[in-house]
């Protein structure tokens, strides 16, 4: 992608290593719509990973929002009093880098179908 984007071989040596945790994806649609040469560019900057996700920050947390506390159930999340989150997938198109779900169980997440598809 750096490749692509003309972007610096050392800026594809730094996404290399901190993309180790959270893995790159984006989709070739996202990625043309980058400015070539841009190191700046906002959209590369959502999705590029950089060396500083990788800082230990003394306070943070991996589940911010104790989403781990909120599961109910595979897929449903029931934090505040009548209202829920239903996880419909487990599987973004774009991770961006600033996820707060990046630490989510999401392989362990399979989800059932309630109703039997009319198809």
């Amino acid at each position: 992608m750096c490749r692509l984007l003309e972007l610096s071989p050392a800026l594809a040596a730094e996404a290399t290593r901190a993309a180790a945790e959270f893995p790159l994806l984006v989709s070739r649609q996202y990625v043309a719509r980058i400015r070539p040469g841009d190191a700046d560019d906002p959209l590369l900057r959502q999705i590029i990973p950089r060396a500083a996700e990788t800082a230990t920050v003394p306070g943070f947390q991996p589940d911010p929002l104790d989403e781990a506390g909120a599961a109910v159930a595979p897929g449903l999340l029931s934090k505040y009093r009548g209202r829920s989150l239903i996880v419909t997938t487990p599987a973004c198109s774009v991770h961006c880098r600033y996820c707060f779900r990046r630490h989510f169980p999401w392989r362990g997440l399979r989800l059932q179908r309630e109703f039997p598809s009319p198809l």
